[in-house]
């Protein structure tokens, strides 16, 4: 069954506004803490983080306006093939540097030594570049170099989105195969190697103090991968099955919604990157009980001054409760 507009709208904006709040804190002690900056296992988050800002803050606050009007921002052919262009590009760019990071956890991990000076730029910077410029440079050639079969519907959302507007036939396969359904092989496959590969290390090896060490970095990527796994996986095996010949009739209504939740994985990430990093979960727990602080000091009853300083006292000096 397809998103009721009204339930679409209030979903979005509900978790749209605090995932662009924490999407800010994310990024602002990433660049600013220069051990969060400086960490090697962070760089691909850091990255993964912005473009989800900027798709929060384009694509899907279109989205949310469709919702509300039933129209789209502006009901012209430009507008909806930018609205287009910047769903397919955002969609890939944070899925494929997902998928990256999911092999790079490996590297890191149980490989660290191939990052040496001389080789760190080949091996973790390089791959980076190339997706991005890969990702970037794809959909500039679909969309702008070969003709791009599609009619808009300004009366449907996203002005009527089709799974396969590119021509000619080898690009729609390419992008079906190397866009959508590979990441989401690579992000699944590796992370669940890593579960097992990881577990190995500690408990057959004894490797405790390394795995001490590496713990964060499994945790992290571990995390942001399961989000993917619920959201992502299931529907990209039905998309895969309809490619190959299944008939749309199968799960239909399943995977129709689950195209409407593919935006989540975008909304959920920044608070999966607060929350999974023991620094950033730290901080936003410092930050909420500073707020809840200020709220209970508003909050005092104005009484006489000797009154009032005996209060203010016993707020100052309350227990402050671990997150």
């Amino acid at each position: 069954m397809a998103i009721n507009d009204t339930v679409g709208f209030w979903l979005l904006i509900v978790f749209l506004i605090p995932s662009i709040i924490c999407s800010i804190f994310d990024l602002y002690h990433f660049v600013f803490d220069r051990k969060l900056r400086q960490a090697l296992y962070n760089h691909s988050v850091i990255v993964i983080i912005f473009f989800c800002l900027i798709f929060e803050c384009t694509d899907i606050l279109w989205l949310i306006h469709n919702y509300s009007t039933g129209h789209p921002l502006s009901s012209t052919k430009t507008f909806c093939f930018i609205w287009h262009f910047t769903d397919h590009i955002g969609f890939l760019l944070i899925s494929i540097i997902v998928a990256w990071a999911s092999v790079e956890r490996h590297i890191l991990i149980f490989h660290d030594k191939w990052l040496i000076r001389g080789r760190r730029f080949f091996i973790h910077y390089l791959p980076l570049i190339i997706l991005i410029s890969y990702s970037l440079l794809f959909y500039i050639i679909a969309f702008f170099v070969f003709p791009w079969e599609h009619i808009f519907n300004y009366s449907q959302i996203q002005c009527g989105y089709s799974d396969d507007p590119f021509r000619p036939q080898i690009l729609a396969v390419w992008d079906s195969v190397v866009n959508t359904i590979l990441p989401a092989v690579i992000i699944v496959s590796f992370n669940t190697a890593l579960i097992f590969r990881v577990l190995y290390q500690k408990h057959q090896l004894n490797q405790k103090i390394k795995w001490r060490n590496y713990r964060k970095m499994a945790v992290q990527m571990l995390s942001i991968s399961s989000i993917y796994f619920c959201l992502y996986f299931v529907p990209m095996i039905l998309y895969t099955a309809y490619s190959l010949g299944l008939s749309r009739i199968f799960a239909h209504d399943y995977y129709d919604t689950s195209l409407y939740l593919f935006y989540f994985i975008i909304i959920l990430l920044p608070f999966i990157c607060a929350v999974s990093l023991p620094e950033l979960r730290a901080k936003l727990c410092i930050l909420i009980q500073k707020r809840q602080q200020r709220i209970q000091h508003m909050n005092v009853p104005q009484l006489p001054i000797a009154i009032r300083k005996n209060v203010h006292r016993s707020v100052a000096v309350g227990p402050i409760h671990e997150c």
